[in-house]
């Protein structure tokens, strides 16, 4: 029996190659998908990208992001690298957040959208841990000024 999720997926990627396995819905409103193959390849991906910010094995990842296709490749990827993500959906509070992330000791926070990322940067005096903010969703220029300042 396999291990992890994460051998899993490399094992069904050798196997099934050309079979989809995420189906989501694109800009155009219509569905596409990832084969397995792609899938394993959107997850060393973003683990290496991990791993070269320097995110360690059993550290812990804030994951805040409603249920779309890069949550499950970030969520596999974390896992990938013996991380361990702390997920919570873009209806959290700020409290909530604080009290996750704070709790968890998360250095690093990946967010869906502007929005989660202004949410944790509006909380950095309760995170003293967190260092960096990975954003799904492209940042306004402001925001990305007020990351670096933060």
């Amino acid at each position: 029996m396999t291990e992890t999720v994460p051998k899993m997926l490399r094992e069904s990627a050798a196997k099934w190659p050309d079979i989809p396995v995420q189906y989501f819905k694109n800009e155009k409103g219509t569905f596409s998908s990832f084969t397995y193959k792609e899938m394993f390849q959107h997850t060393l991906n973003f683990a290496a990208g991990l791993l070269s910010l320097g995110i360690k094995r059993e550290e812990n990842v804030g994951l805040i992001s409603d249920n779309r296709f890069e949550w499950l490749q970030a969520c596999m990827g974390i896992m990938s690298i013996g991380a361990a993500d702390v997920p919570r959906g873009c209806d959290a509070t700020e409290k909530d957040l604080a009290y996750i992330l704070s709790f968890a000791e998360c250095k690093t926070s990946i967010a869906e959208n502007p929005a989660q990322v202004r949410k944790i940067l509006g909380l950095k005096t309760s995170l003293p841990d967190l260092k960096r903010i990975i954003c799904f969703d492209e940042i306004p220029d402001d925001l990305k000024k007020e990351c670096k300042k933060a």
